[in-house]
């Protein structure tokens, strides 16, 4: 008897090395060769910024957002990490961002706001720090 397999490549960015087993094991993946890319890139900061307590949380946002969309001229683009989906929902709502989380909306929802983010429509976009894994 000869088994075939059907070959699978799994493609991430949040993949953490810790959880590597645990998905294997999930998707019950055998004979895995691991591929890994460097994760930094030249055209990409990440900072974490820390305000005032005295500051409202919304409006510290909304003045470091306006400083790096001067700082930084289009086609530069920001994406605003939430921890909580509410909070996320609240920034979006509160500056006008674009929100993209898991429950946004239908597929074609989503896939309109990729395009909007993507075609310059918006420079800012709020998304929830889960899906950096």
């Amino acid at each position: 008897m000869i088994k075939r397999g059907v070959q699978m490549i799994y493609l991430t960015a949040t993949l953490r090395p810790a959880d590597q087993e645990e998905f294997f094991s999930i998707v019950k993946a055998q004979d895995v060769k691991i591929i890994r890319g460097p994760t930094t890139r030249p055209n990409i900061r990440y900072s974490v910024f820390e305000h005032d307590v005295d500051v409202e949380e919304i409006t510290a946002i909304r003045d470091l957002v306006e400083q790096k969309l001067q700082e930084y001229p289009a086609p530069a683009k920001i994406i605003i990490y939430g921890s909580k989906i509410e909070t996320i929902e609240e920034i979006g709502r509160e500056l006008g961002y674009h929100v993209y989380q898991a429950k946004v909306g239908s597929g074609r929802e989503k896939e309109h706001i990729q395009q909007r983010w993507g075609s310059g429509d918006g420079r800012v976009i709020v998304w929830p720090a889960t899906h950096l894994g």
